[in-house]
């Protein structure tokens, strides 16, 4: 996973917003946003939703540990 996105979602996303939400947000923190976002070719931005995603899910899995299991 790429640390920035997983640093943006992290510092920034709640654990309620969407996967799209979380996508959208990141894209905007990109120097250039939704410039630098279609730049890239399709392959990497395939790999930049996925890494997003991930950290989204990693964020919410700990959320649920810490709010609903107490641990």
């Amino acid at each position: 996973m790429n640390p920035m996105i997983e640093r943006i979602v992290n510092r920034d996303c709640c654990v309620s917003l969407s996967n799209r939400q979380v996508i959208y947000h990141v894209i905007t923190k990109l120097r250039k946003k939704k410039r630098t976002y279609w730049a890239i070719n399709k392959k990497d931005r395939k790999s930049f939703m996925r890494d997003c995603i991930k950290a989204h899910q990693e964020n919410q899995k700990l959320y649920h540990q810490v709010m609903i299991e107490g641990i």
